[in-house]
């Protein structure tokens, strides 16, 4: 298996203490990045090892747990890389890069309890580049017809905002809003809008289904819950209609209440790693042939380094 998580598993001896989230991730990334096969023994055996549980009994109700949500997630997926899940074990067919978007995601997910680890993969400018293109990849997926244009800057993608807003305006069939140049300079990146997504409907008219999406890549994720600020962006653009703010991150929440209680102030479409994933192969559509490039090769840079176990 992977090495143990730096944090999320605590000692447990009367009550379950470690996040299900970390002890889910941790299986699943150990079966994508270093077994083809796991059983439920292998992982109780681990905890032990660990010093997590003494007893091996109680560290099968929380393996059982994790398993279930694990089976739950391939299931929806649609068994990626191959991964079946029995009663009692975790097989994989396929290696990670035959479908690198979900290793990516994965791999970002292992940064949350891996931070010594993500010291040794460069500037995050470039996952986040490389997320926002995935992120793009998926919503035109999901949202067929729609139009999705990045607008988040980035080295790759290096238009400001204040050279773009006149495109994103006549997109929208929309009119300059009377706080435009208050808020927009040749400073401003991109006030929290990484995507833009909208549904023309071919005429001049206003009135647009609109999304202002946020692309959060990493463990802060939760202090950009509120952008981007759609109060800020009627003041900028008068929309004749209400936008909605879209949210998209790689990781994946095991509780569907502690994903409701986390998600709440987004108050809009909300994307975690397995929504995003799904709409590729759920719908059996690639991630083009370039992101998949790139995908690939910043993986291999960095998986040789992940923790392991000793």
């Amino acid at each position: 298996m992977l090495g143990r998580p730096e944090n999320g598993l605590l000692r447990s001896i009367k009550q379950h203490n470690s996040d299900l989230n970390v002890l889910c991730d941790w299986i699943e990334a150990s079966v994508v990045f270093e077994n083809d096969h796991l059983s439920k023994s292998d992982v109780t055996t681990a905890l032990q090892q660990f010093q997590i549980y003494e007893k091996q009994g109680f560290a099968t109700e929380i393996v059982d747990v994790a398993w279930s949500v694990i089976a739950s997630r391939m299931k929806y997926l649609n068994a990626p890389l191959g991964i079946q899940v029995s009663g009692n074990r975790i097989t994989r067919s396929a290696t990670w890069d035959t479908f690198p978007a979900y290793g990516f995601c994965l791999a970002l997910a292992c940064a949350q309890f891996y931070p010594s680890w993500v010291k040794q993969w460069g500037a995050a400018t470039v996952r986040g580049e490389l997320f926002e293109e995935l992120a793009q990849e998926s919503f035109s997926t999901t949202l067929s017809g729609w139009k999705v244009r990045r607008v988040g800057w980035s080295p790759g993608n290096p238009t400001k905002l204040c050279a773009a807003i006149d495109s994103i305006i006549s997109d929208l069939n929309e009119v300059e809003g009377s706080e435009l140049k208050l808020h927009i300079d040749e400073h401003a990146n991109e006030l929290g809008l990484d995507l833009l997504a909208y549904y023309s409907y071919g005429d001049a008219h206003a009135s647009l289904p609109v999304l202002l999406v946020q692309c959060a890549s990493g463990d802060n994720w939760k202090s950009k819950r509120h952008t981007p600020d759609l109060g800020l962006w009627r003041t900028i653009v008068s929309f004749n209609s209400c936008p909605v703010r879209g949210f998209a991150i790689p990781f994946a929440y095991a509780d569907s209440q502690e994903l409701r209680k986390h998600t709440r102030s987004i108050n809009g479409v909300f994307v975690d790693r397995i929504r995003l994933l799904g709409a590729f192969h759920r719908t059996s559509t690639n991630v083009s042939a370039a992101l998949d490039g790139k995908l690939v090769g910043w993986v291999t840079g960095i998986i040789g380094t992940v923790p392991k176990d000793k």
